[in-house]
């Protein structure tokens, strides 16, 4: 590939990049299809070209940056060029859907020393259709190659390319739409089992000795709502996380409405991450049922102050959340550990935080912590 470089500056032409490119390559990027395997629906196509418009070289050439990448040949073990030795590069930039041709190359002041041309397969014919998306950005070309001039290369012959031309960006969209297909089943598979799982846990934990069926159908139904809650949040935000207040006061639901002097927050304009947003709405469960049983929600003077701070890290969020109780009694530090308390700490650390109880004379407090990591994409 160096030695071709090289060859460049004796004379042959590499076609220009315009300003507007980049936009080009991240569209061409965002089809998911360089640098994948064959694929026989590609192969059927540039075989069928080569036949019909009896040509030995046929490529689907896609124009990178930096390179021209071929999803399928025929006439040519080569998978990529350089860009710079690339006709395909020149047929980008032709105007609307016209085809690029060129009849001899040896007679083009372009490519007369092209080493492709001169040297290697001794290349003369080209002929490429553009690869165009519905944006009408040319992600590259199907083209086709002889080792003599083609001046029988019609009209005609030039439509049918086209057609194949189009065919060709149909499987390459159709490939798009498998790739992100395929993403999405790994995804609902792994938030299924997730799902599973969590529910595995609150089923085993809410088990509680001398409970009676009922009761315990009672809370475990309370539990999954609170999971449903968040679901819901989920779904508004097409599960790129749900909002930390918009968590927290569909969980609270009527006791908010009702009660709502009696709980201050304290938060950012935040999402909480799809993987933490379940386990989040649990814990204000937990935390609410507790206040309302034995703190002081209990209490017609109690209150709740719940706030967040986070905290951005190279790679990852830090979320701080403190669950403050004042107006009610006066909080016992518990001779063990009861079921909330047990139910708290699994989901916490189960997600990869910390947690912390401080029973004081104006109430419990609650201290925990989430770590998301960060996509490549968020903003601080």
């Amino acid at each position: 590939m160096t030695d071709h470089l090289e060859a460049l500056a004796d004379g042959s032409v590499p076609a220009p990049k315009p300003a507007e490119d980049l936009g080009r390559v991240t569209e061409l990027h965002e089809l998911c299809i360089l640098d994948t395997g064959k694929d026989e629906r590609f192969d059927r196509i540039t075989a069928l070209v080569s036949e019909l418009l009896e040509v030995p070289i046929v490529l689907v050439s896609l124009v990178d940056e930096s390179r021209e990448w071929f999803k399928s040949t025929v006439g040519t073990e080569i998978v990529e060029i350089d860009r710079a030795q690339g006709f395909c590069a020149h047929g980008i930039l032709q105007p609307d859907d016209n085809t690029f041709m060129i009849e001899d190359a040896l007679t083009d002041p372009r490519f007369a020393t092209h080493p492709f041309v001169i040297g290697g397969p001794k290349l003369r014919f080209y002929c490429g259709a553009p690869l165009i998306t519905k944006s009408g950005q040319k992600m590259g070309m199907l083209c086709v190659h002889d080792f003599k001039p083609r001046p029988d290369f019609d009209d005609r012959k030039k439509a049918i390319l086209k057609q194949f031309a189009q065919i060709t960006m149909d499987e390459i969209n159709f490939h798009r739409t498998e790739f992100e297909r395929n993403i999405l089943i790994g995804e609902l598979s792994h938030r299924i089992k997730n799902f599973y799982a969590m529910i595995g846990s609150i089923a085993r934990t809410t088990v509680k000795k001398d409970q009676t069926a009922a009761a315990y159908v009672d809370e475990f139904n309370h539990r999954l709502l609170a999971m449903a809650a968040a679901h819901e949040k989920l779904l508004d935000k097409s599960w790129d996380g749900a909002s930390l207040l918009d968590i927290v006061l569909s969980v609270l639901g009527a006791h908010q409405a009702t009660h709502h002097k009696r709980f201050i927050f304290d938060f950012p304009d935040v999402l909480i991450s799809q993987e933490h947003t379940q386990a989040f709405a649990l814990c204000i469960h937990e935390l609410l049922t507790n206040s309302i049983k034995y703190g002081a929600l209990k209490h017609a003077d109690g209150q709740v102050y719940f706030s967040c701070r986070r905290k951005a890290e190279p790679g990852l969020y830090r979320d701080f959340f403190t669950w403050r109780e004042t107006g009610g009694a006066p909080a016992e530090t518990p001779t063990h550990r009861g079921f909330g308390h047990r139910m708290l700490e699994s989901t916490i650390k189960g997600h990869g935080g910390e947690i912390h109880f401080k029973w004081l004379s104006e109430g419990l407090i609650c201290e925990f912590e989430l770590i998301t990591k960060r996509e490549k994409k968020s903003a601080d």
